[in-house]
């Protein structure tokens, strides 16, 4: 049976039998439990043995280590070198973690042991997150941000749980940060139309790259990502996609964003004759850069023959929108863009989701709603049209 020692202030240690040692000696596993102090002891006392109870069984299963201390920070070190080895996880998105980790939760909650943490020391540092600027700026993070560090730090406390060292999820007692992400923004008709005549200006391999991202919903990722390989009979497979290390060239990946961006698109006529021509451009580019071409395969480089970079893109596509008054839609606009144009004709949201490399549906759903709630506004109109010509010419 579990010893419980009130330590006040609602700080409860649990001491729970491990077994014997070759010595013969008892090993004990203790673990501080943090209850509401205002309960009466009574309350405390159950919810103390409730817990105690979940920690002997996560060690009869062996789901509990003898670790006694494990820092927020050596949990955080762990949780990544394990989702780096596992090599699931997309090198951009481990990148995006680790930063979230040393930037973020590490600076303010890595000297924490995590059986010591509590959902009353999550609140803090959600609340002091609230206070945060950006870096050199006057505005704060966005709660959308700070969703993302919830999310990231849920992880983390999970791992822990999966790994025995500690038996339930702080982070499962604490409100989430709210979500203030926008709807996707996007082009409207008439700025479609007056885009299509910038790009008839420019060079073949931004009107190509820019074409392609427009006609196929493709996320700047996997566009910097691809290799001419990719493209075979008008059918371009999307396997890869791209990131770029700290202070190095951008490098193709081993596998897309997810399972389910791996997908094949048949490329319209006007992208794969725009292609073809940057493609036969290049080629003359190789010729007078003379000597190896660092990406002889990479469908769009820059000017030194490496793999284009997604910020030279994004970079590249806000001045022109400026150049040419047109609003600052970001990069990422092009793939919303290209959504709204296929609910728009009537597709449905597992083909949509399908073409753009959704994990499923309510995703495309969630991301698309007002789209599609224009696109069911329209057919809702469209039968009810169709309802009262047939009683205007039956009356």
């Amino acid at each position: 049976m579990a010893q419980l020692e009130n330590r006040g202030n609602g700080n409860w240690r649990v001491t729970i039998s491990a077994g014997y040692d070759e010595q013969g000696r008892q090993i004990r596993i203790r673990r501080t439990i943090k209850v509401d102090p205002a309960k009466t002891e009574g309350a405390q006392i159950r919810e103390v043995e409730r817990q105690a109870a979940k920690l002997q069984a996560d060690h009869d299963r062996q789901l509990l280590t003898a670790s006694a201390s494990v820092s927020i920070a050596a949990l955080s070190e762990e949780f990544l070198s394990m989702l780096k080895g596992r090599g699931k996880v997309a090198q951009s998105t481990l990148r995006q973690y680790r930063d979230l980790h040393e930037h973020w939760i590490c600076p303010r909650l890595g000297k924490i042991a995590v059986q010591q943490l509590t959902p009353r020391d999550i609140n803090a540092f959600y609340s002091k997150l609230e206070k945060t600027h950006k870096k050199g700026s006057d505005s704060l993070i966005s709660s959308t941000f700070r969703r993302k560090i919830h999310q990231q730090l849920h992880q983390l406390c999970a791992y822990a749980v999966r790994s025995g060292y500690i038996s339930v999820n702080p982070v499962d007692r604490v409100e989430a940060p709210g979500n203030d992400t926008g709807e996707a923004r996007f082009l409207e008709a008439d700025e479609i139309f007056k885009l299509l005549g910038i790009l008839e200006a420019l060079p073949i391999k931004w009107r190509s790259l820019f074409t392609l991202a427009l006609f196929t919903g493709l996320r700047p990722g996997e566009i910097a990502g691809l290799n001419w390989g990719d493209i075979v009979d008008g059918v371009l497979t999307v396997s890869a996609g791209s990131f770029q290390p700290k202070g190095g060239k951008p490098q193709r990946t081993s596998k897309p964003k997810t399972k389910g961006s791996i997908r094949s698109l048949v490329l319209p006529l006007e992208a794969l004759d725009l292609l073809e021509q940057h493609k036969a451009d290049q080629e003359a580019f190789k010729k007078a850069f003379g000597g190896g071409f660092p990406e002889p395969d990479a469908v769009f480089t820059d000017d030194e023959g490496y793999r284009i970079s997604t910020n030279t893109v994004s970079k590249k596509w806000l001045k022109l929108l400026r150049a040419h008054d047109m609003p600052s839609v970001p990069l990422y606009g092009l793939r919303h863009t290209a959504a709204s144009l296929l609910i728009a004709e009537g597709m449905n949201a597992r083909d949509v989701a399908t073409q753009l490399g959704h994990s499923t549906p309510t995703l495309t759903l969630n991301t698309y709603s007002h789209s599609f709630r224009s696109a069911n506004q329209r057919a809702a109109d469209a039968a009810a049209a169709a309802i009262k010509k047939i009683r205007e010419e039956n009356a």
